[in-house]
Formats: C-alpha cells, structure tokens, sequence
C-alpha cells in the first residue's frame, strides 16, 4: 500500500483544495510523523552517546599506549629546553640565539597546553619560563602571565623579547594605557635578572630605563635594540630617551633605527674588551665613530656594520691600523663612496683571523646598478700576512675586473661559499672556476655558490658545475666517504630566458647539486 503522502504528491502541482476528511487524514499522518522523529531522535542520541564514550575510551587507550609515555620526564623535560632555545653563543651576528622572535626561538606557553602530564612536567622545569615574550601570549593577560612566569622562573636569569604595544594581541594594551606601563614595570622590578634582551619596542624600553636614571644590569649579555620605523603606526612617536645602561657583562650589542644618534649606543656602559659581537644598522652611521669604538674592541669576533656613511672619514698617513686579532666575520654594507674611503678602511684593518667577509655597496633601486670600487682589489689580494686566506666571501654591487675576480680566487683556495652580485661580471671567471686537467682547479672545496643578476650563460653556468664533479674536485664529506659533498647553487635576478635555459638542463647535473631560484 502507498504511502499517505504519495497519494497527494501529484496534487501539489494543481488547484486541488483537500475535503474536511482529506484535512483530518493528513493532520494524522503528521502527528503520527512527528511521534516517530521523536523517537528516532530519542534513538539517535542513544547511539551518539554511545558512540562518544567509545571514541573517548579508544582515546585513552591510546593515550596510555602511546610511545611518548615511555619517555622519561628527564628527558621529555630536556626536548622542551630544546624547543624553546638554543644555547647562547656571543658570536651568533643575527642574535638569533639569545632573544629572538618567537617563530624562530618560541616561548613555552604551546607546551603547557598539550596536556596535563606535559604541563605537570613543564611547571618543574624553570628554565622554561626564563623566556619572557611581552606581546607573545595570545588572549590572555599580560599582568597575570607575567607574574606566573616569573615565580616558575625562581632565581634564573631571564631572556626577554618585547614587541611594539600595537602588535601585542591582548587587546586592552597600547602605549597610551596605564595596563601596559603596569606591565614593562613589573618586569623592570626583576632587571638585575636580565641576560638577553631584544626589543622592537621604545616604549618599553622608555619605562624599564627611564630618562635621566642610571641602570646597573649586571646579568646582561647581550642586548639588541630593533626600532624600525615600519613596526610603528604613522602617528606612533619615535623619538625615544633612554637612561643610562650600566652593563659590565655584555658581549653583543645591536641597534637600529631609532635608537638615540650620536651614537646609537652612547647611553650603554660596557667593558669594550669583553664586547664579542657589534652589529650596528642605522641611527648614527659615521664610518670615523665606528672606527673609533672598534679600535676599543680587541676581542671582537663578529662586526656588522649595515649603511655605514664613510664620506666623514679621513685617513691622514700616520693613522694606525685597526687591529681585531680575533675577528672571523665582516659583513659592510655602505652608501655610495666617492672618495674610497671604505678601502682605506679596509686597509687599516689587521684581522688574521677573519673567515667570512660581505661587502655590498648600498645603491637606490633607480640608481645605476654596479659600478668599480678602486682598490678594493688590493683589499683582497693583499701582501703577504694582511689578510688571511677566508671560507666565505660575498661582494654584492661591486664590479670586479674577471682578471681581478681571479686572482681574488687564488689568494683564497678555501673558500667553501662565493656569492657574487656585481651584475658586469662574465663568463671569465666562470672558466676559471671550471675544471680543466690543464691547470690546477681554484677553490677546490667550494660547496655554495650564489650568483645574483651576473651577466653569464647558463651553458657555462652548468658547463662549470659539471666539470667539478666529471673532475672530482669536490671533496668528499668524510675521508673514507665515497660520495661528494653537495653543491648548493642560487641564481637570482637573471633575465626569463636565461632561467627557462637553466631548467631544461637542470636534469643535466649531478644529483648532488642544489639549485635554488629566487
């Protein structure tokens, strides 16, 4: 028999009006409808219970099967200092292992909410909430994770990471409110603590070292000050004063724009000889201050020195050299230099043991792109003992003659990594660093090469990297090793037909090389 419903399917599409009979039919059939969804609903949820219960058990199961529960809390606490930090060295340029952004060195706040066995561990490891991120803790108040973190902290030095008040994500703090002042001076409160600083906040900084005071920080290791005018809002201020800093320990320093000029590092007390790392971008970019203070600086091991102004520098015949014994990594970046005096600067300097030099010359983007830096050859290439043979070299906006580009290669047979962005450079040197069984090969262990807008042709690009391996001039990873070490290859900025050349004979070259294209 047909269902109710049926019978009247095929009226809905007509003029039809039901009888007083027809409408108590259908007004029965849905009650009795209306019954029967009940109860399957009734029936559903049952099952939905049911079913939760079962997940819910299966879950735990798991949980209890689960390898990590094999893991000792030694060691599960272990994989937790792991994750949030790296060992602090006060070589590291990029500071990128004392206090860094939270994507690169995160704070423990993820791991406390993973469950309660990981939260039970984590509240008995201290060292987990010697990171302190300002800004870094979501939704929840600042004013009371503050305190939390320092009370599991107990007595340990405290690395702390400070973002601009309008990137914090709680969303009651701003620099004008009372809540974020209560804040930077509550951790102002615990400052003789502070081992690693970086801050991308003035503000901040205004508060734990107010103006006009005097701030003896004696844990304090490094500390590096980012006040780029892009993290702040156009009507945020930038004219930030500071109080004096009085760090007797400190091994790195990094400022920025809008740090206090003349210099950007002049309201910082330091011991100049226990100083390791120096990276200085913006503010006050005088060539002749930053000779100065790296005259003071006999220890220093890493000096970066970005936009530096060299047209204030003068070199009178008598001017001692500048000497760094234990200097390994260079990096200048300097603004156009009409009277050479980035290379009389190089000159000056005694480094033997410097491993890794960069130096690019800063040019606007509508500006001419390369052009010859005179005597920066003679900086390269120097007499015997003026500088040691290096692993890295990168020259970027800098034209270099291929005979010079040559010998440039032969003072340093070691070098492991080349980067050349001169964009007039040609084939030349490329020939010369391909093998040939006719003449002794330069710089045998090179294993990356970045070549950026240089003007060569992909068939002696790849004609270059295929003789190195055809010649097994690459050394292997380990003596006993029977296979070569990879070659990693960056191309950048060369034209589309150049990069479409490139790839139909990517295929071509040894499985061992690394082509990345930017």
């Amino acid at each position: 028999m047909p269902e109710p419903s049926a019978q009247y399917l095929d009226l809905l599409a007509t003029d039809f009006s039901p009888s007083c009979v027809q409408t108590l039919t259908c007004q029965s059939v849905i009650a009795d409808a209306e019954v029967s969804i009940q109860q399957l609903d009734i029936e559903i949820n049952k099952l939905l219970v049911k079913k939760h219960a079962l997940v819910e058990t299966a879950a735990i199961m798991k949980a209890v099967i689960s390898p990590i529960r094999k893991l000792p809390t030694e060691i599960l606490g272990e994989i937790f200092l792991c994750y949030i930090s790296r060992p602090y060295s006060g070589r590291d340029p990029n500071f990128t292992n004392a206090v860094t952004k939270s994507e690169n060195c995160p704070s423990s706040f993820p791991l406390l909410h993973v469950c309660r066995r990981w939260r039970r561990v984590g509240f008995k490891i201290p060292r987990l909430f010697s990171k302190l991120v300002l800004g870094d803790m979501n939704a929840y108040d600042p004013l009371i994770m503050i305190p939390t973190w320092l009370e599991h902290a107990g007595s340990l030095n405290l690395d702390v990471l400070i973002y601009p008040p309008h990137q914090w994500h709680y969303p009651k703090f701003s620099s004008r409110t009372k809540s974020f002042r209560n804040a930077c001076e509550l951790i102002r409160t615990h400052i003789c603590r502070f081992e690693h600083i970086r801050t991308f906040s003035g503000e901040a900084l205004e508060i734990i070292f107010p103006a006009g005071t005097s701030t003896i920080v004696p844990a304090l290791r490094s500390l590096k000050i980012e006040l780029d005018y892009l993290t702040y809002e156009p009507d945020e201020r930038i004219d930030f004063q500071f109080g004096r800093v009085v760090a007797p320990n400190l091994e790195a320093i990094g400022t920025g724009t809008g740090c206090p000029p003349s210099p950007s590092w002049s309201f910082i007390t330091f011991h100049t000889d226990r100083l390791r790392t120096f990276r200085h971008d913006g503010g006050e970019n005088s060539l002749k201050i930053l000779m100065e203070l790296l005259r003071q600086c006999p220890n220093l091991e890493v000096a970066l020195l970005f936009y530096v102004d060299p047209s204030d520098a003068v070199f009178p015949p008598s001017m001692p050299p500048i000497l760094l014994p234990q200097l390994e990594h260079l990096e200048i970046i300097w603004e156009d230099d009409e009277h050479g005096n980035i290379v009389e600067f190089l000159m000056l300097l005694r480094v033997p043991r410097l491993k890794q030099l960069s130096l690019m010359r800063h040019i606007e983007a509508q500006l001419p792109q390369a052009s010859i830096v005179t005597g920066l050859t003679s900086v390269l290439v120097p007499p015997k003992g003026s500088l040691p043979p290096l692993e890295h070299l990168a020259l970027s906006n800098i034209d270099i003659p291929p005979k010079d580009m040559a010998s440039i290669l032969q003072k340093h047979p070691g070098l492991t990594q080349l980067t050349l962005s001169t964009y007039e450079l040609d084939d030349e040197t490329l020939d010369q660093l391909t093998f040939s069984p006719e003449r002794p090969l330069l710089c045998p262990n090179l294993t990356s090469m970045g070549f950026v807008g240089i003007t060569v042709s992909p068939q002696n690009l790849i004609k270059m990297i295929e003789s190195r391996f055809k010649g097994r001039c690459i050394p292997p990873k380990k003596p006993d090793a029977d296979l070569p070490r990879i070659i990693f290859l960056e191309l950048r900025a060369f034209s589309n037909e150049d990069m479409d050349a490139l790839m139909a004979r990517k295929h071509d070259l040894s499985h061992n090389v690394l082509i990345h294209i930017g």
